[in-house]
């Protein structure tokens, strides 16, 4: 009988410590996602970042708008931090860059040719980084 109760505390137990972090979720998730939003609102405009993010990445393309060499810059192009305003542009000339190095290396140059007609669409949508 007694292994009957200690079945019964170890069941109710379990039961308890599922609905007490079930119950904790949504308050835990509603801290850290006003916690987000404040950090998300200050993200959004850093005009120095920006400033400085610019300036790196014009100097990281000269290599390649002065003689179409784009070996290295994928790398650099990811060390840069990146201000919110340019996630999207930093995020489609690492994919470029990176389908342009997969065409060098296995000699496909419809692989190439997107890699460069996405970064043309990019220098029109971004005219700075010309």
């Amino acid at each position: 009988m007694a292994k009957n109760y200690q079945a019964i505390f170890f069941v109710l137990l379990i039961l308890f410590l599922f609905l007490a972090v079930g119950c904790s979720k949504p308050f835990s998730g509603y801290r850290n996602n006003s916690q987000n939003t404040n950090e998300s609102q200050s993200a959004v405009s850093n005009p120095q970042l920006e400033h400085e993010y610019e300036g790196s990445l014009k100097e990281i393309l000269k290599p390649f708008w002065q003689q179409t060499q784009s070996s290295g810059l994928k790398e650099q192009i990811l060390a840069l931090s990146v201000p919110a305003k340019y996630l999207e542009l930093h995020l489609d000339l690492v994919l470029a860059f990176d389908l342009i190095e997969q065409g060098q290396q296995e000699a496909d140059q419809d692989k190439i040719e997107k890699g460069l007609t996405k970064i043309n669409q990019l220098k029109d949508k971004y005219p700075w980084i010309d």
